[in-house]
């Protein structure tokens, strides 16, 4: 009589939710969606396998983890260095919009002032943050 062996193949240990949350984060310090992108997967498979409804096949694990080398690293941390900057930029750039948007309405009251021949009268905060943020000319009545 014959004997027969089957062979299984060999399971590899899926990472858990934890450990996947961790490299993306912490290691490779990307969002879920920077991370979807590097995998090729959809942002909702990233959520799945955060939260364990599906496990992370062990290649995607691989994948990932051949960006935590020091040069891939350096460069992640370069463009998230990068990101922040522009973030930042960005935020600059938004301050310095609404402050030019609080100083026009400023300009359109000197502007409806002097059209009626009358004289705009600005309170005394209104006139400190004029100051404080170098629209000055407006109460000196140049308005261009």
């Amino acid at each position: 009589m014959a004997t027969t062996t089957t062979i299984y193949p060999l399971r590899l240990p899926t990472p858990t939710p934890d450990e996947i949350m961790h490299l993306r984060k912490i290691i490779l310090k990307l969002s879920q969606q920077k991370f979807s992108e590097l995998l090729y997967v959809t942002y909702r498979t990233v959520q799945n396998w955060e939260t364990g409804k599906t496990p992370m096949p062990v290649i995607y694990w691989k994948f990932a983890n051949e960006y935590t080398t020091p040069e891939v690293r350096a460069a992640a941390e370069k463009a998230h260095k990068a990101e922040l900057e522009e973030i930042e930029r960005q935020k600059r750039y938004e301050i310095r919009l609404a402050k030019d948007l609080k100083a026009n309405e400023y300009e359109k009251q000197v502007l409806a002032a002097r059209v009626r021949g009358e004289t705009v009268t600005f309170t005394e905060e209104e006139k400190a943050w004029m100051i404080e943020h170098d629209y000055t000319y407006i109460l000196e009545g140049a308005v261009w």
